[in-house]
């Protein structure tokens, strides 16, 4: 009699096929529901992440201006043909933000991707969203992130009415080129020459090395005003261009690509040492200031 009851109490217990399959399916619901929601909780960390390794970099370039007499650094310095010695922003910075000084003579301009800075916890590579290399000459390697070239933005422009930018007046040098007339030769200029630090952009998320606007007399549009008005007349692009607009407004989007001029996708840093997460168009006014 025991084993009987026994034997009625665990057919009662086991589960149909049917329950099974109502399982299954109100677990796969959850899944569908939960999936977006812990994606967008990765993305909004890693946003966080990259907000926190820019504000690092901005400590970088306070202690790099104690150092050498109010001084920042350039983006860019090149002193010898086909790029074999120059440093960049991160060279300058390394000694204040990486474990050790890299390319400190100009001569490994891609030290910057040796595996204890891009694979350590450097922040030089702090976005977790940009881990990719570019083949961009002699730079292979792109950090995620670029320096603004125009401390005077927007009065850096010629008297030419072309709306070119006066090339003595950014924070790069190509000296390998010179007497070239397209040649830069702008210089170090002192953090106090950043005015308005509070809404200038310092650092931004870009997929290039090169800064936003290509003011080698290419394209003198970019130099002077937002190039997407009317947006019916030219229409905002799906994805960044590497050369002309090197702002990735995809990076910290919802969508990987066609996010909109006006909505918050991009991680800037100022010239305060505060960073923000901003919409294209913002970003694009923080470094030009139109």
């Amino acid at each position: 009699m025991i084993r009987c009851r026994f034997s009625r109490l665990r057919s009662r217990g086991a589960f149909t096929l049917v329950e099974l399959l109502v399982v299954i399916g109100i677990i796969a619901v959850l899944v569908a529901i939960l999936l977006p929601v812990l994606a967008g909780a990765r993305k909004q960390s890693e946003r966080t992440k990259c907000l926190a390794a820019l504000q690092q970099l901005g400590q970088g370039f306070m202690l790099y201006s104690a150092n050498w007499n109010g001084a920042w650094p350039m983006q860019r310095l090149l002193w010898s043909s086909g790029g074999t010695r120059e440093r960049r922003w991160y060279d300058f910075l390394s000694p204040y933000v990486a474990s050790r000084e890299i390319n400190p003579d100009g001569n490994n301009a891609n030290d910057i991707a040796s595996p204890d800075i891009k694979d350590g916890n450097q922040i030089l590579w702090g976005c977790a969203t940009w881990r990719r290399y570019l083949s961009t000459g002699p730079i292979s390697t792109h950090t995620g992130y670029n320096m603004n070239t125009f401390p005077f933005a927007p009065d850096d422009l010629d008297a030419s009415g072309n709306y070119w930018v006066n090339q003595n007046k950014v924070s790069e040098r190509n000296l390998a080129n010179l007497p070239d007339p397209a040649a830069l030769v702008g210089k170090f200029f002192k953090q106090t020459a950043w005015t308005k630090p509070a809404d200038r952009c310092l650092m931004f998320d870009s997929i290039h090395p090169l800064t936003v606007i290509n003011y080698n007399k290419l394209r003198p549009d970019y130099c002077s005003a937002w190039p997407y008005v009317p947006d019916t007349a030219t229409p905002f692009p799906q994805q960044p261009d590497v050369l002309l607009f090197p702002i990735d407004f995809n990076r910290h989007a919802k969508k990987e690509i066609g996010n909109p001029a006006d909505q918050p996708t991009v991680n800037i840093l100022f010239c305060d040492g505060h960073a923000g997460f901003v919409s294209a168009r913002e970003a694009f006014r923080a470094i030009r200031f139109k």
